[in-house]
C-alpha cells in the first residue's frame, strides 16, 4: 500500500543521504544565493534535456509553481514533453487525443489518473486532473510544432487482471524503470527535451531504495539530468542558509555545496508550515462507483479499515 512521504520522512532519508558522501563540503552562507526559480529551470534545458522536478503528493503550492512554469512564454520554446508520475501509461493514446484537444468521454479521461499502480486516493485530488487540462489549454494557444505533449510514467497496470496482492506487486515493480524507459524511447532518441514530474525520491541521485528513474536514465544513456526538489524534501537549511528570509519562489544552486552529487538545485516555495493539501471533492465522494472501486483496491493492497480509512478522507472533502 502506498503512503504518502511527509516533509519529516523526506528530511530524514535526505539527510542519510547527504551525510553518506564521501565527497560532501559544507557551505558557508554566503556561497548560496537565491536565484529566480522559473527562469533557472527554464535556463536548465540549454545544457540538460532532461529536468526533473519534484511534485509534492497533493500539495497545492508545488502544483501552482507547476502551473505558472509551463504557462510561462518561454516554456514552450525549450521544451517538448512532461512526464508524469500521476498517469497510467496504459493510456498514453487517451491523454494524447485529449491533450490535442479531441473530446474524451470523463469516464475514460479519470481511468488516466485513477487506474495507476497506486490503490489509494493519491491522484483523485483535482488538482492532478486539472494539470491535464491546463496542459490542453495551454495547446491551443501554442503553434502546432511547439505544442507539449504529456507522457505518462506509471507502468501499464490492468486493474480488470489484478486479483492478488502479488498481482499488484508485480504490476509496481517497474515505477522506476518504465518512466526511465518511455524517457529514453519518447524523448531522448528522438533528441527532445522533457520536464519530469516526479516524487523526490525518484529523483534524486544515490537513493536509499536502489536505483531510481533519474538514476536509471543517465546510466542508460550518458546524459545528465538537471534535477530540483523542493525543499523542505531537501532542507536548505542544509546548505547553510536562511530560506525564509527568501522571496519565493526561488531556487538555491547545489554546486559546490555537500548536496551537488544528490541534486542540482533546491527550490523554495514557502515555509513548509503553508502548505495546503488538495483533498478529494464532494462530488467524486457521493459517485458509488468510486468509492467501491477505491475501497477495493485499498483492501487488496492490504488495507483491512479500507472503507472506513476512505470514509475518513471523504470527511474532509471539498
Amino acid at each position: 500500500m502506498h503512503a504518502p512521504v511527509t516533509p519529516a520522512l523526506a528530511v530524514a532519508l535526505f539527510g542519510l543521504l547527504t551525510t553518506s558522501s564521501s565527497r560532501a563540503q559544507a557551505a558557508r552562507p554566503s556561497d548560496v544565493a537565491p536565484k529566480d526559480a522559473v527562469a533557472t529551470i527554464i535556463e536548465a534545458f540549454h545544457e540538460h534535456p532532461v529536468v526533473g522536478l519534484s511534485e509534492g503528493h497533493g500539495d497545492e503550492r508545488s502544483h501552482a509553481f507547476l502551473l505558472g512554469l509551463i504557462r510561462d512564454p518561454r516554456f514552450p520554446s525549450v521544451v517538448n514533453d512532461i512526464v508524469v508520475e500521476f498517469g497510467n501509461s496504459r493510456y498514453q493514446d487517451v491523454i494524447d487525443r485529449f491533450i490535442r484537444g479531441d473530446e474524451i468521454p470523463d469516464d475514460i479521461l479519470r481511468r488516466v489518473w485513477q487506474d495507476t499502480t497506486i490503490p489509494r486516493t493519491i491522484w483523485d485530488c483535482p488538482i492532478y486532473e486539472q494539470f491535464f487540462r491546463a496542459v490542453r489549454a495551454l495547446n491551443t494557444t501554442l503553434p502546432r510544432d511547439r505544442r507539449l505533449r504529456v507522457l505518462l510514467g506509471d507502468p501499464p497496470i490492468d486493474w480488470e487482471a489484478v486479483r492478488t496482492l502479488e498481482d499488484l506487486r508485480n504490476a509496481r515493480v517497474e515505477r522506476s524503470k518504465h518512466p526511465a524507459d518511455v524517457i529514453l524511447s519518447e524523448v531522448l532518441a528522438k533528441r527532445r527535451r522533457a520536464l519530469v514530474v516526479y516524487g523526490a525520491l525518484h529523483l534524486w541521485r544515490q537513493n536509499l531504495q536502489g536505483a531510481n528513474l533519474i538514476e536509471h536514465v543517465e546510466t542508460a544513456s550518458g546524459i545528465k539530468a538537471f534535477v530540483v526538489i523542493t525543499h523542505p524534501f531537501a532542507s536548505l537549511e542544509t546548505l547553510g542558509v536562511n530560506p525564509p528570509s527568501w522571496h519565493t519562489p526561488a531556487v538555491a544552486l547545489t554546486k559546490g555545496t555537500r548536496l551537488e552529487n544528490q541534486l542540482d538545485a533546491v527550490l523554495y516555495l514557502g515555509d513548509p508550515s503553508g502548505m495546503k493539501t488538495s483533498r478529494l471533492t464532494r462530488s467524486l465522494c457521493a459517485d458509488a462507483e468510486y468509492r467501491r472501486m477505491r475501497a477495493g483496491r485499498m483492501a487488496l493492497a492490504g488495507d483491512a479499515d479500507a472503507e472506513e480509512h476512505l470514509a475518513t478522507e471523504c470527511s474532509a472533502a471539498r
